[in-house]
């Protein structure tokens, strides 16, 4: 095969309902994380605090298959603290991952201190979709007056987008955490040994067939 990095999914439907395939179902992205349940603010296996913002965006770092901590090394070889979540964008430049105004779905977002409903510390979430208006779908922990739990916000902005999990070259677009319509095409997901990964998970409703084609 040629290239199985590069990947065209068309989608089509035997059937007229259901019209759609999901590829990420909400509100699901909270299962998982190891310390739902425990105390807050104790120390994490990421040398962060449980049940905080940064602990859950560690979980999904590291979900995505990046191995991320409080001190990590970068792609130019350097290491920071990354820090209380205000600090991640700086932290995350400083290291080699590119940091800019422009979302990038299964990745990091986060807000300077006191901004955007955020607290002294800052706040970091994980985006999961991109709207059609450019706002962003996010799942994140310790929002609500910090108060330790789960929580999505369907249309937020953020301060600064971090990049830190793969994705593929500028414009193209992954197929995870959206809605695939049909007769939609797809450049960019995941191969290794001559299989294909759409990540994290992609289940399809009864009734539609996916042809998957590999340049």
């Amino acid at each position: 095969m040629k290239n199985l990095f590069k990947i065209l999914i068309l989608v089509f439907f035997t059937v007229l309902i259901p019209n759609k395939i999901y590829a990420w179902e909400y509100p699901s992205n909270s299962t998982g994380y190891p310390y739902a349940d425990s105390p807050e603010d104790e120390v994490d296996q990421w040398n962060t605090y449980t049940r905080n913002c940064t602990s859950y965006v560690m979980w999904k770092i590291n979900q995505a298959g990046v191995p991320f901590h409080n001190n990590p090394t970068g792609p130019n070889g350097l290491t920071s603290k990354m820090g209380n979540a205000e600090n991640w964008d700086t932290a995350a430049s400083y290291i080699g991952y590119s940091v800019s105004t422009t979302p990038s779905v299964g990745n990091p977002v986060n807000w300077d201190a006191n901004n955007g409903g955020s607290g002294s510390a800052g706040h970091v979430a994980w985006v999961e979709k991109i709207n059609t208006n450019g706002t962003v779908f996010i799942s994140e922990w310790n929002y609500n007056y910090g108060d330790g739990n789960y929580n999505e916000r369907g249309s937020a902005s953020g301060d600064h987008y971090l990049q830190i999990t793969s994705s593929c070259s500028s414009g193209s677009t992954t197929i995870q955490n959206m809605t695939v319509v049909s007769g939609q095409t797809f450049n960019c997901s995941v191969a290794s040994n001559s299989s294909i990964s759409i990540l994290p998970d992609s289940t399809f409703q009864n009734g539609s067939s996916v042809n998957l084609f590999i340049n």
